[in-house]
């Protein structure tokens, strides 16, 4: 309870359950470059109010752990920060936040092959931040990004969700019951199946400079009452199906002119 733990060029690797378990109010900094590696639980955990904060010069890398890379849950809090690449890959999921956590992930990070999903946002709050580079979110079998029961995620910058997905209900984003921004550069481009999937109360917005481009099926599918808002110059092209598509519940609004292959009430 109510501890302080500073890390230094640490390794985390093979223990029996989870690496790094950050709970009841205590803090973490991770000030140089750790890999947590191979444990048998998650990554790194930071639950009931603990915080985990990875500031670095260099990059870190979560790797081959059995749970997720990164997990915050019942009011854990983790900032993501390093000014070199960090690498999140072949872990059991990538990062997971839930029960009313929150996340901030800053700059150039690899998220990648990591189970079913790369990023899971579950009644939280997460915002990915690039300046000048972003994130890369890839190689999922199911989705790269799931937001669920009221989560709201942002991908502020050049961000770049590629290359996941299936042919069975695969997706570049998954969202149902939440909110999802994506703008100043972010991109959803390449992935086999949907590119952005909202479902049930779904709002989605694309940004200035945002894209979804090169899916496999259609680029936006909208269902049950949800909204896509465009604001130019976002880009909605080269997908497989059309570039949008509502149900007769759903809503298109803002600056829509200019897309093709709108299927979409529109307002």
């Amino acid at each position: 309870m109510n501890s302080d733990l500073n890390l230094v060029s640490c390794i985390v690797r093979n223990n029996g359950s989870d690496g790094l378990l950050v709970g009841d109010s205590s803090m973490v900094l991770v000030l140089t470059p750790v890999q947590i590696l191979n444990n048998k639980g998650n990554g790194a955990v930071a639950f009931s109010s603990g915080y985990i904060k990875f500031q670095s010069t260099g990059g870190h890398t979560i790797e081959g752990n059995s749970g997720s890379g990164i997990v915050a849950d019942t009011g854990g809090h983790v900032f993501l920060q390093s000014e070199a690449p960090s690498v999140i890959r072949n872990n059991g999921n990538g990062l997971a936040f839930t029960n009313g956590s929150t996340g901030r992930i800053d700059g150039q990070n690899t998220i990648e092959n990591n189970g079913a999903v790369g990023v899971r946002v579950e009644s939280s709050t997460v915002a990915f931040i690039g300046s000048p580079a972003g994130s890369t979110i890839t190689g999922h079998v199911s989705a790269g990004v799931v937001v669920s029961r009221g989560g709201e995620l942002t991908f502020d910058g050049p961000h770049n969700i590629m290359g996941n997905g299936n042919l069975t209900g695969g997706a570049g984003i998954r969202s149902e019951r939440s909110s999802l921004t994506l703008q100043n550069g972010a991109t959803v481009s390449n992935n086999v199946g949907t590119g952005i999937l909202g479902d049930a109360h779904t709002t989605v917005v694309l940004g200035p400079s945002a894209s979804v481009t090169n899916n496999t099926s259609t680029g936006i599918r909208l269902k049950h009452q949800s909204l896509i808002g465009l604001t130019a110059p976002a880009t909605v092209q080269g997908n497989g199906a059309s570039n949008i598509l509502c149900d007769s519940s759903s809503l298109a609004y803002g600056q829509v002119s200019g897309t093709t292959r709108v299927q979409c009430n529109e307002e």
